[in-house]
Parts: C-alpha cells; sequence; structure tokens
C-alpha cells in the first residue's frame, strides 16, 4: 500500500500543502473549521508524518534533561549506560540528552538543580526525593510550559504529566510475601531497614509491605530502623547488634537505602545463625551477599531501562505521537537468588560505578 503524502492530505481536505504544513506544526492563523477538515483527512488516509524530515525542515533539536542521584553510584551508572546505548538514535533523531546529577541527602541541593536547568530544554525527567520544596520548583518548569515527567520514583505534587516507574507498592508486598514464605509462619523479629521516607518510592514499599503483614496478620515483631544517608554507620551498628544478640530474629528486610551497613552487619556475624534477608535493588553488595548464602532474595527493578522507557515517552509526546503504552506496562519485577545472578554484577562493576560523577553528563 502507498503511502500517502502531504499532498495526498491536502488534496482530500481541499486545502493548501502550506495549509496542512500549519496545522501539523501548530502554527497560528489557520480557522478551526480546516483544522478539523485536515486532521479528519490525516486519519481517513492513515498519514503518517515523518518526524525526522519535519524536525531537519525546522532546524530543531529536541533537548532533555534527566536528573538523578549523584549516589547511589549503581542507580546514575545505570541510567548513564542505558541512554548512551542509544547515541546514535538520539544524533539521527536530532536530540540532546543531559544528565544532572545531585546529591540525594540534600533537598535543597535538587531543588536548585531543577531551578538552574537552562530555559533551553524542552523536556524534564526527574528522580529524586517527594519533598514541598521540588516539587515548587518542578511545578514551575510545569507551568512555564515544559514537559516534566518523573521516573523510577515519584513526586505526585509536581504537576508532572506522567509518573514512568515500577509498582514500588506491589514490591513491598511481595518482600513481605516472600519473607512471609521462607519463614514458614514461624512467629519472631525481623529487622527492618526501611529507607528513606521523603523518597516516595521507598515510602511505597514500607507502605505495602506492613499491610501486606497487616492483611494476612503475619506474625513478624517489625524492628524499624531508618536508615538516612550519611548516618549508615549507626544502621550498621544497630543492625549488628541486633544480629548478635540472644535473641531469635528471623530476618532482614530492606526497603532501599543502607544496602552497605546491612550487609557489613551480616558478614561480621559470620554464620552464627541462619536468618533470612530479603531487599530490593540488585547491587553487588546484595550480589556480595547472594554468594555468601546470607541474602535469599534481591526484588529489583531496572533503572536503566526505565529512563530509555522515560526517554521514549518526551520523544514520543515532544513529537506528537502515539505513546507505547504497552513498552510502559512491562516495567515488571524481577526476583533473584543465588541461582540466577546476572553475570556482570561484579566487585569490578561496584569499583566502576564507584567513578565520582560530575555534575552533568552530556550523552549526545
Amino acid at each position: 500500500m502507498i503511502k500517502a503524502t502531504l499532498l495526498d492530505v491536502a488534496k482530500y481536505a481541499g486545502v493548501s500543502v502550506a495549509t496542512v504544513d500549519r496545522v501539523l506544526n501548530k502554527r497560528s492563523g489557520v480557522r478551526k473549521q480546516t483544522i478539523v477538515k485536515v486532521r479528519n483527512a490525516i486519519a481517513a488516509l492513515g498519514y503518517e508524518r515523518d518526524i525526522l524530515a519535519a524536525r531537519l525542515s525546522r532546524a530543531t533539536w529536541h533537548r532533555i534533561a534527566f536528573i538523578v542521584p549523584r549516589y547511589p553510584s549503581m542507580f546514575s551508572c545505570l541510567v548513564q549506560e542505558d541512554l548512551s546505548s542509544m547515541t546514535n538514535v538520539l544524533g539521527l533523531e536530532r536530540t540532546l540528552v543531559d544528565i544532572h546529577h545531585y546529591d540525594l541527602e540534600d533537598a535543597g541541593h535538587q531543588e536548585n538543580v531543577v531551578r538552574n536547568l537552562s530555559k533551553e530544554y524542552d523536556a524534564i525527567a526527574f528522580s529524586g526525593l517527594n519533598t514541598p520544596g521540588i516539587a515548587a520548583a518542578l511545578l514551575e518548569r510545569v507551568e512555564s510550559g515544559k514537559l516534566v515527567i518523573t521516573f523510577m520514583t515519584d513526586v505526585p505534587e509536581s504537576g508532572r504529566k506522567r509518573a514512568i516507574l515500577y509498582d514500588n507498592y506491589a514490591a513491598g508486598r511481595t518482600g513481605a510475601h516472600l519473607l512471609s514464605m521462607l519463614t514458614k509462619g514461624e512467629a519472631g523479629k525481623l529487622i527492618v531497614f526501611s529507607g528513606l521516607p521523603k523518597l516516595w518510592a521507598h515510602a511505597e514499599r514500607w507502605r505495602g509491605f506492613q499491610d501486606y503483614i497487616r492483611e494476612f496478620d503475619c506474625p513478624f515483631d517489625l524492628l524499624d530502623s531508618v536508615i538516612e544517608f550519611g548516618n549508615l554507620a549507626e544502621g550498621e551498628f544497630q543492625a549488628a547488634r541486633y544480629l548478635n544478640s540472644n535473641e531469635p530474629f528471623l530476618g532482614m528486610y530492606n526497603v532501599g537505602a543502607g544496602t552497605p551497613a546491612m550487609m557489613e552487619a551480616l558478614v561480621s556475624t559470620g554464620a552464627k545463625r541462619k536468618i533470612h534477608c530479603v531487599g530490593h535493588a540488585l547491587t553487588p553488595h546484595f550480589a556480595r551477599g547472594i554468594n555468601l548464602g546470607r541474602v535469599d532474595v534481591v526484588i529489583a527493578q531496572d533503572p536503566g531501562y526505565c529512563a530509555r522507557t522515560a526517554l521514549d515517552y518526551l520523544l514520543a509526546e515532544l513529537d506528537e505521537r502515539e505513546v507505547d503504552e504497552a513498552r510502559i506496562g512491562r516495567l515488571n519485577l524481577d526476583l533473584y537468588t543465588s541461582e540466577n545472578r546476572p553475570a556482570w554484577l561484579t566487585e569490578a562493576y561496584l569499583k566502576k560505578s564507584n567513578i565520582p560523577k560530575p555534575d552533568v553528563v552530556r550523552i549526545t
């Protein structure tokens, strides 16, 4: 079947090619009735716009900013690697992508990064804390006409157009379900690294975890240890103190923060007792724990794939194309054990990911 052309659309609608071009590019000076006629012609003929040709004709480049934490370093490393894998495609599609890093423990720094972004950016993909100040900074960008989304975690009051993320509530429920299965209904205490309350993803996992325990009346006594960045040593001390005591602990659950401290506590206690351990995010720390037989299951999300999905969504919105909802729907959780740990997740990769991140990295 021969593809419909701009001329075909013009003839069908009874207007000039210039008028069709004005409608496609949302230029002023076209009556509403004419716009309707052109859109009807496009639908009737199945006309598909050549996005690249349109950009070339207008000498247009899309500029997109990704804003991610400098730490955890694995997160930013995977985002950068996956976006970098699209360099050739981005060049062909005339798209510039910059990754801006911030300090996760500093909400003020995150606000400043958002507010100080160049006005030349067409779109922003943000992953960070959920605070009133950060929400206000993102909302200012939305109100200035920028396309703003969140990915991996969310800032619901930011006015963002879409949140591209995994189901963190379900992830938390999955953690509780796994520990219930591993402990076989036995009553006892769980040490919980309950993450960062201001990080929406962590809060959702923790909510899902607690809801599951209440709904199924799991006989767990939760010893909650909120781990803030900059206080990991205290978290490690608390966990080690619990593990070295004579109390009957069943296991440990990690919502997302304090993984190094948790693993140091597990390793330092040696094999004095068998306790079950479930956590989130497949980092080399957890990989080491799996190898040592100290971690049972890791519930993983792929920040790199999520970032690519976010980029695809932004490009579709900027080009006024249909969004690939099926791809967004494929953001599914992965479960890793000692039997299926990815080969690339090694100590060498940990060292590579710990290389200091600059403030801005240009992908294209």
